[in-house]
């Protein structure tokens, strides 16, 4: 349509831009306030149904959401906004606990490849979490040793950097008050959650993503 102002006909041109937007968890400064923004700049967000997206200590679907994704895409999106994490192993909680396996979080995010495929106009951006030190737990005996854990990795970090034998010293000692179990556990979740990280820059370098932010979790 068409106004005159001042005797100058003016176009006006408006088309509501579309965006796919997969959350990190379903806390609300998460799902409702990003649709919330979107609303003030007059842009349409579709966010997966709320059970798919799980609650706390309850992973996500992130096959669920993975059809969901495509399956929108399909009928056109001007962007896709993703939570990698989400998709990966089911949200931030989930991305902490050992129940996804590396190969399986990296044949998840195959979907970026195919939504590159599929919809290859749209921009395409995803974020990923770098897994805080002291990790957050999912059972009741993880919870005594999140400060022997993050004690164990600042310490661990500067043995590599310095060798210092007082800090080996100090590593042994508190690496005697963890659980084999627990610390194994804690070391193969941060080793995958890396391992899916740097896989991620190959997405990257591949143009399956646009741009891609890691957040470092506090």
């Amino acid at each position: 349509p068409g106004e005159s102002q001042g005797g100058i006909a003016v176009t006006l041109r408006h088309r509501l831009h579309r965006v796919l937007y997969v959350p990190l968890d379903d806390r609300p400064y998460n799902q409702k306030a990003p649709r919330l923004l979107a609303q003030m700049v007059d842009y349409e967000m579709i966010v997966p149904p709320a059970e798919m997206l799980g609650c706390f200590r309850n992973p996500g679907k992130p096959d669920e959401i993975a059809d969901w994704t495509r399956t929108h895409c399909e009928s056109g999106v001007d962007c896709c906004i993703l939570s990698l994490d989400m998709l990966a192993y089911g949200g931030l909680v989930a991305s902490c606990s050992p129940g996804t396996r590396t190969q399986l979080a990296l044949e998840r995010l195959n979907l970026l490849a195919e939504l590159r495929e599929s919809c290859p106009e749209a921009s395409i951006y995803g974020f990923s979490t770098i897994m805080r030190l002291g990790s957050t737990t999912v059972s009741d005996e993880a919870a005594q040793y999140v400060s022997p854990l993050r004690q164990y990795s600042i310490l661990a970090g500067d043995i590599g950097e310095s060798g210092s034998g007082s800090a080996s010293r100090r590593l042994a000692a508190i690496q005697r008050e963890i659980p084999a179990a627990v610390l194994g556990e804690y070391l193969a979740v941060r080793k995958r959650n890396h391992e899916v990280n740097l896989s991620l820059l190959h997405d990257l370098h591949a143009r399956h993503l646009d741009f891609l932010v890691y957040a470092q979790d506090a």
